[in-house]
């Protein structure tokens, strides 16, 4: 965001508009954190006889209270200026839930449903950016956020993998106490 990256972006999108107002609305409703939460509540209500399905609602709802407040945190403590003048808006908060919700979905239900799940998130990030909502650089960090909580929370049973080396707690107390995270591979 320090450097032109931003604006030029910016300017980019002023000059070639992507979306009218009819599809730019529905995109910014259909990431919109409430949007999100009310569909996950309306889910888990409808999954009362459905165990497998309430588990995985309240994990959705789990994700994005978490990314929700995390984004909240962040727009308060950093209080940058949007494009269009109006303050708040470090991270883009419509991006970060539509990510978080696409990647539970990929968790679940594979990428059968979170390729498209990714790409309906990826078209919320670039109506917040062609709308003037939003810098680059907020829908960049939103979408990571929600990339990473919702795959955390979601993948909760499964084993923390980084370049096909699991990830795991470090503590030594050996001669040389130490403590961190290790980086492992087994053969």
């Amino acid at each position: 965001h320090n450097t032109d990256a931003d604006k030029n972006l910016d300017e980019n999108f002023r000059r070639h508009r992507a979306f009218d107002d009819t599809p730019g609305d529905l995109l910014d409703y259909a990431g919109n954190p409430l949007t999100h939460l009310g569909a996950t509540g309306i889910w888990y209500l409808l999954s009362e006889n459905d165990r497998t399905g309430q588990d995985r609602a309240w994990t959705m709802l789990s994700a994005l209270a978490i990314t929700d407040t995390v984004t909240v945190g962040l727009k308060v403590a950093v209080n940058t200026e949007r494009p269009n003048g109006d303050n708040l808006s470090f991270p883009s908060a419509h991006t970060a839930s539509s990510f978080c919700v696409a990647s539970v979905l990929d968790e679940y239900y594979g990428p059968q449903v979170g390729i498209p799940a990714y790409i309906g998130a990826a078209f919320v990030g670039w109506r917040m950016m062609d709308s003037h909502d939003h810098w680059a650089s907020d829908v960049l960090f939103g979408g990571t956020l929600g990339y990473i909580v919702g795959h955390t929370v979601a993948g909760k049973h499964k084993q923390l993998e980084l370049a096909g080396f699991n990830i795991e707690p470090l503590v030594s107390l050996d001669t040389h106490p130490a403590s961190g995270l290790r980086f492992v591979k087994r053969f």
